[in-house]
């Protein structure tokens, strides 16, 4: 794990609602478990409070490894584009992945994440408004396993029942929702170092029946949309309105079966 000096506001235990000015990260799936192999296998981060940090030019992103078959493999990588996110949608912005057939077979595997920002110290402000600019970086890590006598890969269960939430696995930043320039001529968000660290609460976060087919929908029209699987039943692109809904009456029927692995 790596920390900047003084931005980074990490937790490491369980708190109060955090304040609405507070951005925070929780990785929420997969946790450190065994699971059993399914199709349909989702990675899930979390924003809880949904608070934009298109002005912390924040990225997230991580690596899938295969523990078992490490020799001459590069890892996976995934980065979210989070600043053209809609976060207006909902109270939760979920940034997630659903993997098709990668985790259909036993194995162990590592996933590696990181969220990094940009951003100035109000405290410091210097030379009109000029402050001290920083890059924040915060890394975290888990391992979990796929065995056939495993459970199964349930979203809804893993964050609703019988959870524990550890400190690591979140990030949580005092941003003022303000912005200064930079000794680089360059816009920062301003962070406040001088009150106590926020608490990250991954166990606030929930996701219900409901987020989970709306998730699955989702991602099923956007794999149709983008033709890279070719397992999924779309429909033609006429009519594209009327066929958006078939593609999502479609993945809540499959939802509601639990054809998609994860689902129930």
């Amino acid at each position: 794990m790596i920390l900047s000096p003084a931005s980074l506001l990490l937790v490491a235990s369980f708190g109060v609602l955090i304040a609405s000015e507070v951005v925070e990260v929780d990785f929420l799936f997969p946790r450190n478990e065994t699971y059993a192999p399914a199709e349909w296998f989702p990675v899930v981060f979390a924003f809880p409070n949904a608070k934009p940090p298109q002005i912390l030019k924040s990225s997230l992103s991580y690596r899938l490894w295969n523990t078992d078959n490490m020799t001459g493999l590069d890892p996976e990588s995934f980065t979210y584009d989070l600043l053209w996110s809609n976060w207006s949608r909902h109270d939760t912005y979920f940034a997630y992945h659903i993997f098709h057939n990668k985790f259909a077979t036993e194995g162990r595997w590592r996933v590696t994440w990181n969220f990094a920002w940009e951003s100035c110290e109000g405290d410091e402000i210097r030379f009109e408004d000029y402050g001290r600019f920083i890059h924040n970086y915060s890394a975290w890590g888990t391992s979990f396993t796929i065995k056939n006598s495993a459970q199964k890969v349930d979203l809804t269960s893993a964050t609703t029942t019988n959870r524990t939430c550890p400190g690591d696995q979140a990030v949580a930043i005092n941003a003022t929702g303000q912005t200064m320039t930079s000794h680089y001529d360059t816009s920062c968000g301003v962070v406040d170092s001088s009150n106590p660290a926020p608490m990250a609460d991954r166990c606030r976060v929930k996701v219900d029946s409901t987020t989970v087919e709306r998730m699955s929908a989702d991602w099923k029209e956007r794999l149709c949309r983008n033709g890279r699987d070719t397992s999924i039943d779309c429909p033609k692109e006429e009519n594209s309105a009327a066929n958006r809904l078939v593609v999502i009456a479609r993945s809540c029927s499959l939802a509601a079966l639990g054809a998609f692995g994860f689902i129930f």
